[in-house]
């Protein structure tokens, strides 16, 4: 996992965030994910792996409406895709995102080198005041 980034139960989640904003963003995720899943499908695409994060916006009146939806969704950086014609159970899959480039990093022994992760980003160093932001 990255620096900022947290696996967390739904139960961790409901600490953290309390119950209420907690059942609230696993419906978001379950709701988007069931679209984005059909829509998928009826091109024959199977979303492999995907997240979603959620922030908070403390100008809503509404807690309903508080729980928003952040970052990059459904890209080829946050998610893996692969043609379902092509799907086969016990291999390794052909992909529709960047899952080639992580193979090859692998296969030429840079996986997990200095600087590879961030490459082309800038980095972040140490300390960073970046917000924590909870994949759920």
């Amino acid at each position: 996992m990255g620096k900022q980034d947290e696996n967390v139960s739904p139960e961790r989640a409901a600490e953290i965030v309390g119950v209420e904003y907690a059942k609230r963003i696993e419906e978001l995720n379950l709701e988007i994910y069931g679209k984005a899943r059909d829509y998928a499908a009826a091109r024959g695409i199977i979303i492999a792996d995907t997240n979603f994060e959620f922030a908070f916006d403390i100008s809503a009146s509404d807690p309903s409406e508080a729980v928003v939806l952040v970052y990059e969704v459904l890209t080829p950086n946050s998610s893996r895709f692969w043609p379902a014609a092509k799907f086969h159970v016990g291999r390794a899959q052909e992909s529709l995102d960047k899952q080639f480039s992580r193979d090859w990093l692998t296969s030429e022994g840079l996986k997990g080198k200095e600087n590879s992760r961030n490459a082309g980003r800038g980095g972040e160093e140490e300390g960073s005041t970046t917000p924590r932001v909870f994949t759920f």
